[in-house]
Formats: C-alpha cells, sequence, structure tokens
C-alpha cells in the first residue's frame, strides 16, 4: 500500500527552530522541553532549537512518542521506522536514545537509530516512548564554540514491512 495508508504519529516534545547560538558557559544544568509537534503518516523532520540551552558540561532530554494511530485509526499495515539525527557538527554535541528519561537503557547508535523493536504491528494501536539526550561534553569547552551556531534536526524515516 502506499506511504497515504500509513498512520505514523511522532509527538516530539521540542519544535523548535535552531540555530544553537552563542555558546555560554554556564553551570550544569537539565531540561526537559515541554513543546509538542505531531506527524501523520510519511516520513518527517524536526528542527530542535538548542540556542541558549546547552553550553559545555550541560544536557538537553528531548522526550519523543512514536505511535501508529491518527484521528482514533490505527495503520492498516505494519511499518517500521529510523530516527536519525543530522546536524552541522560545528560544535562538539554527543547524542543518546535511550528508552527511559534516566538513560538507563540505552538504544545503540551515534547519528542513527535503528532496531529490531522499532516496528508497529498492523492493527493494533501502539506507541513507544523514548527520551533524546543532547550532551555536550564538558572537556570540550574551548573557546572556539564561542558565538557558534549548529542546526539539529531528527528526522523519521517509516517503511512498510508486509
Amino acid at each position: 500500500m502506499k506511504n497515504k495508508t500509513l498512520f505514523f504519529l511522532v509527538i516530539i516534545v521540542a519544535l523548535f527552530t535552531i540555530p544553537l547560538g552563542l555558546s555560554m558557559f554556564q553551570s550544569k544544568n537539565e531540561s526537559v522541553s515541554r513543546a509538542t509537534v505531531a506527524l501523520f503518516a510519511n516520513n518527517m523532520t524536526v528542527n530542535i532549537d538548542l540556542e541558549n540551552k546547552i553550553y559545555p558540561g550541560s544536557d538537553i532530554i528531548v522526550p519523543i512518542l512514536v505511535t501508529n494511530e491518527e484521528n482514533n485509526k490505527v495503520s492498516e499495515v505494519s511499518i517500521k521506522y529510523i530516527i536519525e539525527i543530522e546536524n552541522t557538527n560545528n560544535l562538539p554535541l554527543e547524542y543518546t536514545l535511550c528508552e527511559d528519561l534516566d538513560c538507563n537503557s540505552i538504544i545503540e547508535g551515534t547519528n542513527k537509530f535503528e532496531n529490531d523493536n522499532f516496528k508497529f504491528n498492523k492493527q493494533q494501536k501502539q506507541e513507544k516512548k523514548y527520551y533524546l539526550k543532547i550532551s555536550w561534553p564538558i572537556e570540550k569547552n574551548d573557546y572556539e564554540y564561542s558565538n557558534e551556531i549548529d542546526y539539529l534536526k531528527i528526522n523519521f524515516i517509516v517503511e512498510q514491512v508486509d
């Protein structure tokens, strides 16, 4: 079936436009963003704004909710998905995709995350929650990153299984 028949909803708790700018050296801080965005069918890209929200020694946690339901209708086909991170690498950021808020259960990958659990069965409403931890290691606090801007996108790539 065409991708139009796939109902794939991704709710991200961060819809921001990024410039990740003006790197400021401050005390360590963690935050959880609260904005939401939804994805209906097909592939999707979401921009994350980290401007003035991350600096050396800090982390930001972005909750991600993935489901196969749209308007009370569940996908008629089985689907799998990939979560991919793109940036310009202007800042020394590290990405960790976790199954829990404390990142005790980590999904392998650095910028592209896929595994056997990234799928939904047909005609069964399902939801999966993940947490993208964006970290700036404290030891990478060189002045060359001052006033530097980086762009971050989260891509959701959806594919029909059967």
